[in-house]
């Protein structure tokens, strides 16, 4: 497997090239909202991180794009339904984001928003005109939800970025052992990332 890609590897094996992309706004508004809000479930807690309709400079990292684990991202799995999806919470990316193939694979039912542009790092401009509301998924057995926007996505299925980040409050991330400790509710999660075998 290829430490940096994650892939299968051979002696003639080439990482997939990775793309960076921004959102920005091209409307001159300035009426940046973005609301969280907290919702419950009989199967447990969820946090539901919803997007303002104004999503101007949003940002995937380049560790997002790639799929490569770096000190700023935890690489986990998640459920969606029956299906078993890679996540990177990556605190290098401004808003959440799910892979278009995932979308389609799963069944999710996607909603059109405003069109964004989207700029690739190479200067190429594509546009996010979907998102899918309150998608479940339990890590580590913790119910969260979230609001992703639909992106072709190289390296994971699922990136929960800073939008989601912040509709948890506080984050204590330990580096050395690769944790992350958090509050959902009034009790106290703990996701561990993965290791590359």
């Amino acid at each position: 497997m290829c430490f940096k890609c994650g892939e299968k590897w051979n002696k003639d094996h080439r990482c997939r090239t990775g793309k960076v992309f921004m959102i920005i706004d091209s409307s001159d508004s300035d009426n940046d909202v973005i609301s969280n809000e907290e919702a419950t479930s009989d199967k447990g807690e969820l946090r539901v991180a919803e997007l303002g309709e104004n999503n101007c400079e949003a940002e995937l990292s380049l560790n997002a794009m790639s799929g490569v684990s770096k000190p700023s991202t935890m690489r986990l799995m998640a459920w969606v339904g029956k299906f078993e999806v890679s996540m990177l919470v990556d605190f290098g990316s401004s808003h959440n984001f799910i892979n278009a193939n995932i979308v389609k694979k799963i069944g999710l039912r996607r909603a059109a928003i405003e069109p964004f542009d989207v700029k690739v790092a190479n200067g190429e401009k594509l546009k996010c005109e979907e998102v899918v509301h309150e998608v479940k998924m339990n890590v580590q057995r913790v119910n969260i939800a979230a609001d992703l926007h639909v992106l072709s996505l190289v390296g994971e299925d699922v990136v929960l970025g800073n939008v989601w980040l912040k509709s948890i409050g506080k984050v204590v991330t330990d580096f050395d052992a690769m944790t992350m400790e958090f509050k959902l509710g009034e009790r106290k999660r703990t996701w561990a990332v993965l290791s590359l075998k």
